[in-house]
C-alpha cells in the first residue's frame, strides 16, 4: 500500500482563480455595505429633524394651552410665548419668542455658542367655526433657519376655553 502525501499531490490549497473570485465577491459585498452609509446618514438626519420639529410644535401648543388656561383665551391671537426653558436657552440677539404669523427661531445653549436647532415657522391662530369656545392652532415648520424648497411639517391642534362660567 502506498501513502499519498497531500503536500506533494497538488490537490491541496486554493488556486489563484479561486482566491481572486473570493476577493471579488467579498469586495462587491463590502462595496454594497459602504453604499448604504450615505442613505443611512440621510435617514438619521431626517429622523432628528422630525423629532426636533415635533418637540418644538408640542412646546408651542402647550405654551398656548397654558395661556388659554390662565385666562387669555380671548386674546390668543395677540399673545407671545417664549422658550419653555429660558434658563437653558439664549438668543444671541435673535428673538426666540413665538407669536401668530411667520418668523424664525434659533435656539442656542447657554454654555456653548453653538446653534442647537433653528426653525422657520408659520403659526395661524383662529376661531373654530364649530364653537366660540374653541380656537385652532395650525403650525407649519421648516427645519433650518434659511431652508428653501424643503417640504414643511404641518401640525394642528384645538384649544378649548376651560374658563367657562
Amino acid at each position: 500500500m502506498t501513502s499519498v502525501d497531500p503536500r506533494t499531490s497538488g490537490e491541496s490549497g486554493f488556486s489563484l482563480v479561486e482566491v481572486s473570485l473570493a476577493l471579488l465577491v467579498a469586495g462587491i459585498g463590502l462595496l454594497a455595505v459602504f453604499a448604504l452609509f450615505p442613505s443611512g446618514l440621510d435617514l438619521n438626519k431626517k429622523a432628528i429633524d422630525e423629532t426636533q420639529l415635533s418637540m418644538f410644535a408640542e412646546e408651542v401648543f402647550n405654551g398656548y394651552r397654558t395661556l388659554a388656561a390662565s385666562g387669555s383665551f380671548g386674546s390668543l391671537e395677540t399673545e407671545t410665548i417664549g422658550p419653555a426653558a429660558p434658563h437653558i436657552w439664549k438668543n444671541y440677539g435673535a428673538d426666540i419668542s413665538i407669536k401668530a404669523g411667520s418668523g424664525s427661531v434659533s435656539y442656542m445653549a447657554l454654555d456653548a455658542p453653538v446653534e442647537e436647532y433653528a426653525f422657520r415657522y408659520e403659526l395661524d391662530i383662529g376661531q373654530s367655526p364649530i364653537s366660540e369656545h374653541i380656537k385652532y392652532l395650525a403650525l407649519r415648520l421648516w427645519s433650518g433657519e434659511f431652508t428653501t424648497g424643503a417640504k414643511p411639517a404641518d401640525y394642528y391642534t384645538e384649544i378649548y376655553d376651560t374658563n367657562l362660567e
